[in-house]
């Protein structure tokens, strides 16, 4: 066994007058053990250059050996990790968060900049208080295991690993004084993993000796701390058995994103084995939340609202959770091949049993942009969603459009003075605010503009003729009537007789915004109407956004967004205009590059044929 490296060298193997100076038995009662066949006999010999005349045994069979027959060793002589008759030799004696800073004076390594790093450092010693130590390490973060290990290779901070020895060794008395280069333990870094992981090299623990003149003596830390680094033990390593029997209690194998402070310093291995806190794993506690509050509002709702809320809330969270569940892939077991003599998962977790949802909630999330009474609920809904009727918010300059286009953006915006508690609304203001442009430091003013097809929120500011409005996912059909502007209570007024159509697409006009590399496309029908394509982005955007006004007119984009255009002579038509500032093309020259539709696999068409009625609005669940 190797947990603890000695001093001086130690022999691979021991012959009979070596067992017997180690364990003070003469030799001919050693020689009685390995002839003999009773409960405390000698094992087979085992030793690399064992003979039948000169048997040799391997120092670890020894080690255990003696641990089997309770016969009690020198720490400076064999292991002492084993236990013996009353149980493991080690006791935890102290836990702590350690906290590693970078170095401020050294440079930054690209985005390999230093970050700090937090670590739960848990103490085993001897229960008399002499003798050697372990300190078992795991880091509070995902990725923290490789930046303690110093990657980037060059890192120019110092090693987080010295840094760490230091900090566990400084204050520290060595077992043996007297001697410079006295063992002290070893340290058992754990693994922590940015997502679960199945494969059984998941669990893995690295394992580095400390001794008293890592502190002393500082100056060979750079290299040699690494250089003693064992990074080979898996999860069914000898070596880590050994240790789990010193320590009194399996090693623990942290659930992706839950080695948290908290749970850490809570987790009682020598009492409970295992902990109890609660149901909820800390990556999963937003999806629990949303789930919530989404109940909570459906309690003040009715009917199909109601239960769309609770569709919307239950397929956040199912699809959170499906993999953390017990099963043959569930994240709650040990991986696959795990030694679970070894490992442990450390905490208990007991998830609320999964829902049946069937994905039907867009009108939940389209009445949570507009009405929601929570804004943490409606942010959490596009961020996780995105929103289904704005496919991003742009800052154009209506000066760059078309007389009629940019009548429409000054003459028929309506300043709304009163307070409004939509979060479209709210989310058009402070993009404005934040964009960046000094005309703008004074702050906005929310406006409505009749745009059919999408949100109709803008955003202005006194001294500036620049506009924010949100783009929408839908551009209505040529047939389809212009409605009223949706007033402030969001109650849309239907057309009345005699009310013009939307009307054909005549002129696209192709605008930058005030994002850099971000333009969009906006349409003058024969109507006097101006809409907009359903895109915010550079040419592919803009030419899979025609693509879809021409292949499904009046049909709502995914969530996810639009598929990559098909035809190369399209977007090279549109991106040959983009860097010129505003072009105006005929949309018919527009449209005869648009490629052969393959309807056969168009996403869009094959929701169609199976929805009919599902044209103008499909569920983001879908996507």
């Amino acid at each position: 066994m190797a947990l603890l490296r000695r001093g001086r060298p130690k022999p691979d193997s021991y012959a009979i007058a070596d067992i017997a100076s180690l364990t003070g038995l003469h030799r001919s009662r050693i020689s009685q053990l390995h002839q003999a066949e009773n409960p405390d006999s000698l094992p087979e010999p085992d030793g690399a250059d064992s003979t039948p005349t000169r048997p040799r045994w391997a120092s670890e069979t020894i080690a255990r050996w003696c641990a089997r027959v309770g016969r009690r060793l020198d720490p400076e002589a064999a292991s002492w990790l084993m236990p013996g008759p009353d149980g493991p030799h080690l006791r935890r004696a102290d836990e702590r968060v350690v906290r590693l800073d970078p170095d401020p004076s050294a440079g930054a390594l690209g985005r390999f900049a230093p970050q700090p790093l937090a670590l739960h450092v848990a103490h085993y010693a001897p229960t008399g208080g002499n003798g050697s130590s372990i300190w078992l390490v795991t880091p509070l973060a995902p990725t923290e295991t490789i930046h303690l290990l110093g990657w980037p290779p060059r890192w120019p901070h110092g090693h987080p690993l010295a840094h760490l020895v230091h900090e566990i060794l400084a204050d520290h008395d060595a077992p043996l004084p007297r001697r410079g280069d006295a063992l002290l333990g070893t340290l058992v870094l754990l693994p922590t993993t940015a997502k679960p992981d199945h494969h059984p090299l998941a669990a893995e623990a690295r394992l580095l000796d400390l001794y008293s003149s890592d502190v002393e003596q500082p100056g060979r830390l750079r290299g040699d701390v690494h250089d003693r680094l064992r990074i080979s033990h898996r999860q069914g390593d000898g070596e880590l058995f050994d240790l789990v029997q010193a320590i009194g209690h399996r090693l623990p194998l942290w659930h992706a994103g839950c080695a948290t402070a908290e749970l850490t310093a809570t987790w009682e291995p020598e009492r409970t084995g295992r902990l109890v806190p609660g149901r909820i794993p800390p990556p999963l506690a937003p999806a629990w939340s949303f789930r919530q509050r989404c109940e909570a509002v459906a309690r003040t709702a009715d009917g199909a609202l109601a239960e769309s809320l609770r569709q919307l809330g239950g397929w956040r969270w199912d699809t959170a959770s499906c993999d953390w569940h017990s099963g043959p892939f569930g994240y709650l077991d040990l991986p696959e091949g795990c030694d679970a003599r070894i490992w442990q998962r450390p905490v208990d977790f007991e998830l609320p049993p999964r829902q049946r949802v069937n994905g039907d909630f867009w009108q939940a999330l389209e009445w949570l942009m507009e009405e929601s009474p929570s804004r943490i609920l409606a942010e959490a809904a596009a961020d996780f969603y995105t929103d289904p009727g704005s496919a991003g918010i742009a800052v154009v300059d209506p000066h760059l459009l078309p007389l009629l286009a940019r009548d429409h953006l000054t003459r028929d915006i309506t300043p709304v003075r009163e307070s409004v508690t939509s979060y479209r609304a709210r989310r058009v203001v402070e993009f404005f605010e934040n964009a960046g442009l000094p005309d703008v430091a004074g702050g906005a003013t929310l406006g409505r503009w009749p745009l059919p097809g999408g949100p109709a929120w803008c955003a202005t500011a006194d001294g500036t003729a620049l506009v924010a409005v949100h783009v929408p996912r839908r551009t209505p059909a040529p047939h389809e009537p212009v409605t009223a502007p949706v007033d402030l209570d969001g109650a849309g007024a239907p057309a009345g007789p005699g009310e013009r159509m939307v009307g054909q697409p005549l002129e696209v006009v192709f605008v930058p915004t005030a994002t850099p590399e971000m333009f969009v496309g906006f349409l003058l029908t024969d109507s006097d109407q101006t809409l907009l394509l359903p895109a915010l982005g550079g040419a592919e955007a803009l030419a899979s956004a025609v693509e879809h006004v021409v292949w499904h007119p009046g049909e709502r984009a995914l969530p996810v967004g639009l598929p990559r255009s098909g035809s190369r002579a399209l977007v090279n038509a549109i991106s040959a205009r983009l860097p010129h500032g505003p072009s105006t093309a005929w949309w018919q020259q527009i449209t005869q590059l648009v490629g052969e539709h393959d309807e056969r696999h168009c996403h869009y068409c094959s929701r169609r044929a199976a929805r009919p009625e599902a044209t103008a609005g499909p569920s983001p669940s879908t996507a």
